[in-house]
């Protein structure tokens, strides 16, 4: 009964911070916002991530967007909808700041799990997980534009590390049919056939 009450008040507090703005710059509310990445609780995790974006203006220092886009991978694939629900928003939230080179590699990954959500309609959260997907995928198409070798790059640097969707999927935000006709015989040539593009297009 005591973890059921500590699981409510824990939702309580998310919701309640999602409108506070800390403006102060006090050494004891960082090492609070470290605590609480440290745990071993998400939803406390979440708390640490909410209270991160709050206490900070994203200022083009991608440790930011780099911690928060490494923190919720973990929330996008547990059982706990509500806290994949919560990992959406932060998502949306962030998603408007301009990608950095450093980032492209954690994007990449969530945008597959963000994908893999939108393509199951079981949670309930597929529409929401869409807008997350679109927002992420026109951020890396504004990312690339007019760097394809760029783009080809990171891509054969996913499939050398055997992550063959982070790479379909990032080929396909990117948009060039250049890059995805080269994809296509680098699965070929990597006996990855099976692994059908058209499978990870949203409809």
């Amino acid at each position: 009964m005591a973890a059921s009450k500590n699981e409510v008040v824990l939702l309580e507090v998310m919701s309640i911070l999602e409108n506070v703005r800390i403006t102060l710059s006090d050494p004891r509310i960082y090492d609070i916002i470290s605590r609480l990445l440290h745990s071993g609780n998400l939803r406390l995790r979440a708390m640490g991530l909410r209270l991160l974006l709050n206490t900070r203006a994203y200022t083009g220092d991608p440790s930011l967007l780099k911690t928060i886009f490494s923190e919720v991978a973990d929330m996008l694939t547990g059982e706990d909808v509500i806290l994949t629900d919560f990992a959406l928003d932060l998502l949306l939230e962030i998603a408007q700041y301009p990608l950095q080179e450093e980032l492209i590699d954690d994007v990449a990954r969530v945008l597959t799990l963000v994908k893999n959500l939108a393509l199951n309609e079981k949670l309930g959260l597929s529409d929401k997980a869409r807008l997350v997907v679109e927002k992420l995928e026109d951020a890396i198409y504004r990312f690339y534009k007019n760097r394809p070798e760029d783009a080809k790059q990171k891509i054969h640097e996913l499939l050398i590390n055997e992550s063959f969707y982070e790479a379909i999927d990032l080929a396909l935000a990117v948009g060039d049919t250049y890059v995805l006709n080269w994809l296509v015989q680098e699965l070929e040539r990597m006996e990855k056939e099976r692994l059908k593009i058209n499978e990870r297009i949203l409809p």
